[in-house]
């Protein structure tokens, strides 16, 4: 089984990030003064506005991120587990369990964001499995795990390799059953028993003349 973490210290930077920020957000709801004299684009915070929404949603939302990321700091740290049957992608949000069969295409993606210093790197597992809701897209931050940043192709093309082995090991047991398989010796043993079974069937009774039946226009006696 082949793992990938999540790094710890990068966990660590973004729960103080995001707790930083949910302290600034609250300090700012507890002060709507020093709100009001913001530059921008901080000033979004002052005024009714900033005050009854941004910054509640504000605090919901960084602390929300933070318990996340504490969440994946004290679980193990796992973002990617193959396994014979299965692969569990673990992004912030929730766990994702994809079989080899319904697994589609993994590739990479960078965006760059407004107020980011830095492009952020996703690692894209498209899921194409039956279904209404099946086929989705499970993105995953790598840049959160312990790899470097040139080792994400490395890591991509190793998981398409295991995909293709995991997929060809059905089709290597099924051909393994199938040259167990003598068909003569099926057809043989089923014949067998059929003739078996004819003669301990008992034999059929003798049909009953019956009576003729009227035609129209005729009597019958």
């Amino acid at each position: 089984m082949e793992t990938l973490r999540y790094s710890q210290n990068k966990l660590m930077l973004r729960i103080l990030g995001a707790g930083g920020a949910c302290a600034a957000a609250l300090f700012l709801f507890l002060t709507p003064d020093v709100a009001d004299m913001l530059p921008f684009p901080f000033d979004s915070f002052g005024g009714d506005i900033g005050h009854y929404i941004v910054c509640p949603f504000t605090i919901f939302l960084n602390g929300g991120l933070a318990w996340l990321a504490g969440l994946r700091l004290s679980g193990g740290r796992a973002a990617v587990e193959c396994l014979p049957a299965e692969l569990r992608v673990t992004t912030f949000w929730g766990r994702k369990r994809i079989a080899w069969g319904d697994l589609g295409h993994i590739y990479l993606i960078r965006k760059r964001r407004r107020f980011f210093l830095f492009a952020r790197h996703y690692l894209v597992f498209h899921c194409v499995a039956r279904g209404a809701f099946a086929n989705r897209r499970v993105r995953l931050p790598i840049d959160a795990t312990e790899l470097p940043r040139g080792g994400y192709e490395a890591f991509r093309q190793d998981l398409l390799a295991f995909k293709r082995k995991a997929s060809d090991a059905p089709a290597e047991r099924a051909g393994v059953y199938a040259s167990d398989f003598d068909p003569d010796a099926a057809l043989a043993r089923y014949l067998a028993r059929k003739a078996e079974a004819a003669r301990e069937a008992p034999p059929l009774p003798a049909p009953v003349p019956g009576r003729a039946k009227p035609v129209f226009g005729r009597r019958v006696v």
